[in-house]
This record gives structure tokens, sequence and C-alpha cells, in this order.
């Protein structure tokens, strides 16, 4: 999703009390959202132990990992306030228990997110980013890597560095696109015993943020990389909550994204 966070409603003016106080505030009202959950946190959303027990070879690989996503529930709608419903309650981790962020290995804020679970779809909802997913049918997770058929396009993908040129590419990203007859987007349906292959460009840059008393850029708070991944789908629970196994095929360096300034007169200035 790209979008210029030089215009976010939320931004204010940068204090004036300090550095200190600045970094204090930001401490107290920012960093909580951003936060990994505790481990009791990440109990309520705990894999089946029989399911962890059945992939314990292939866990013990390097960059792998297993999660389950839960429901959406709407607990992750809005990351400032803490909706008290039941189930709300019970994940209380920064995304409800509902989006998974492959660069951190752990749940984060929807907006930060590679992956979360939309009804009966698989979602990549990160903002200044770009994410191709598809689906590579009954693969068997341990036998994906960068030369499996329908992974090359991941890797021959060109993110663009120029704010225009990257929205260009969004747009037709969204619409999905159909290569050796695979299809990506960034929604696909979730099967049980399929396994999908994503790509996730998450530019590095500025994304404005602003809590009482304090600016800050939200992109300091995150793990900005360009990544590739295959994860299986190996459960599917009656309340709708799936579980997920994963492996990093590449991590490099991600671009950082020229977000073109803003004129006096709204006009986008020339860099």
């Amino acid at each position: 999703m790209i979008n210029n966070p030089q215009v976010d409603g939320r931004v204010t003016a940068a204090p004036s009390d300090g550095l200190a106080l600045r970094q204090l505030l930001v401490q107290k009202y920012a960093q909580p959202l951003y936060r990994k959950p505790t481990e009791s946190e990440l109990e309520s959303v705990a894999p089946d132990p029989n399911i962890r027990g059945k992939f314990k070879a292939f866990l013990q690989r390097k960059n792998t990992g297993i999660f389950r996503l839960v429901r959406d529930a709407g607990c992750g709608e809005n990351d400032r306030v803490i909706v008290a419903t039941e189930e709300c309650l019970k994940y209380t981790m920064p995304g409800g228990g509902n989006s998974f962020s492959f660069r951190t290995a752990s749940y984060r804020i929807r907006h930060l997110a590679d992956v979360m679970l939309a009804g009966e779809n698989f979602y990549i909802p990160g903002i200044m980013m770009h994410g191709l997913m598809t689906n590579l049918g009954d693969l068997a997770i341990d036998k994906v890597s960068l030369q499996t058929p329908g992974v090359g396009f991941l890797t021959e993908f060109k993110p663009a560095v120029e704010f225009e040129r990257a929205k260009a590419i969004e747009d037709v990203v969204s619409l999905g696109l159909e290569r050796d007859g695979f299809i990506y987007a960034r929604v696909n349906t979730v099967q049980v015993n399929s396994t999908y292959a994503m790509r996730v460009v998450a530019y590095d840059g500025t994304v404005n943020r602003a809590v009482p008393g304090a600016q800050y850029n939200e992109m300091d708070f995150d793990r900005r990389r360009d990544m590739i991944v295959a994860f299986r789908v190996v459960a599917k629970d009656a309340d709708g909550s799936v579980t997920v196994v994963w492996i990093e095929l590449s991590d490099v360096d991600s671009p950082k994204l020229k977000i073109p300034e803003r004129s006096t007169n709204g006009d986008k200035a020339k860099n």
C-alpha cells in the first residue's frame, strides 16, 4: 500500500520543549503501540502442540517459524483504542492476534504487518509497502525455494524508488497480476494444505505520526526489509483461526522511497 505519509492527518507541529521531553512523550505514548507480545499474550494464540510437533524437524531449520492468526473481531482496527469485548480482551497484543510481520517474526499492529486474516482471505495490509502473494498449491513447505515455480516472478519484481512510479506499480498490483499460470495480488483465499509465496517490499522512509506533544517517524519502530517468504496453512479451527508454518527465502535491504516534498501552495515540489 503506497501513499504519501507526509500528508497524514495526525501530524502536528514538533514540540518546542526539547529533545528529552519529546523522547519521553514518544516512549510513554507511542512505544506501547509497537511492543512485542508478552509471554501470556503469546500463549493465548499458541498453535496446537500436536501441530508444532509434526513440524519439529522443519522448525529446527534456520529462519522458520509457526504462528496462529485469529479471526478479525475488530480488535486491531484502531491502534489507540482498546475494544472491551471478551474476545478482544483475550487477544491484547498489538494487532489483536490477527496480523503478523515476517520481517519482525512477531505479531504487529495491522498497518505494519505483512499478513492478516480477513474473513476467508489472507491480506497484505502494510503501509509504504509493495506486497505480492500467490498460491503455490499443495506443496510441502520444506520443498519450497527461490527456484520453485511461482516464486521466480517474485524474485524478478523490481520495486521503484520514485514515489509516483511506485504508486503506479501499486495500482497495477492491487488489481492482481497473472504470470505463467500464477496469480499475484495483495489478497488470496485461505486454503488448508496450500502453500503460498509472498514478497513484501517494506520501503524505508518517513511516516510522520504524533502523540500528545511530540511528533515521530513511525518507521523508526519497524524493521523495513525486502523479503520473500513461503508459508503453509496447516490447520483451520472451527472459529476461523488458522495455523501457519513459514520459512524465509530471501531477506535484503529495502529501497528508500523518495517522497516528493510539498510546496506552500500544496503542489508537489520538484526534487
